[in-house]
């Protein structure tokens, strides 16, 4: 194997020299993130590529740690982010890279990135051209991309209207006015329901009430069925 000559006179392995060049990159980029320096969406992006050539070469080795989760515990300490989102974007590089450039999923970003994993994950396919064109255009929003990806992968419930994310369902004008009126009036009733609090808290808490509204309403009459 042919080794490199360093202006200090230390020699380098190929290995060791492109170990070297990855290690200096995600400590660039995990600096970057850190300081918000770039795009963070661009720079998870850049992070999950770098990652996946850490992994697959056993890098971490070469840098002194004990395993590959003690690694990723550097660089969620580095990020301030929990073992489970740093696994997220390791994961959406990992699945994406053989299909999609590392270009291509700096540009597109973490997001949408993890919006097209997705379409892997579920169709065990390589993205579709068509996906990855809508994905690197800077006006497609995540809701239109997951939208895009939802239609297919053959999920889409209902030809008409549009994708209601916070709700998770396709919805007509008309039909998403009513069910934030309900809302509204539902938080009138239970004033333990407050505008303060998280949305996903307030869906919850609004389903919930629903829910037990219409059990305490037809639970009698569903037995006598």
């Amino acid at each position: 194997m042919t080794e490199l000559q360093l202006g200090t006179g230390e020699v380098l392995s190929p290995v060791q020299a492109d170990a070297s060049v990855v290690r200096q990159q995600v400590e660039e980029l995990l600096g970057s993130i850190r300081e918000h320096e770039t795009r963070l969406t661009s720079s998870y992006a850049q992070l999950g590529s770098a990652l996946v050539r850490v992994q697959e070469n056993h890098y971490w080795r070469e840098w002194g740690y004990a395993s590959w989760g003690s690694y990723i515990d550097f660089v969620c300490r580095q990020i301030g982010r929990r073992r489970a989102q740093a696994y997220n974007i390791f994961s959406t590089a990992q699945r994406l890279l053989p299909s999609v450039s590392e270009d291509d999923l700096t540009l597109v970003g973490i997001s949408k990135a993890m919006e097209l994993s997705r379409y892997v994950k579920q169709s065990g396919l390589r993205v579709p051209q068509h996906l990855l064109d809508l994905a690197k255009l800077e006006e497609t929003t995540v809701e239109q991309l997951h939208a895009a990806v939802f239609e297919e992968l053959h999920e889409k419930c209902d030809e008409k209207g549009k994708w209601w994310n916070d709700w998770g369902f396709y919805i007509l004008p008309d039909e998403k006015q009513e069910i934030l009126d309900a809302v509204k009036l539902t938080m009138k009733i239970d004033t333990s329901i407050t505008p303060e609090q998280h949305d996903h808290v307030i869906r919850k808490e609004v389903v919930l009430l629903w829910a037990r509204e219409f059990q305490s309403t037809y639970a009698a009459e569903a037995s006598e069925l």
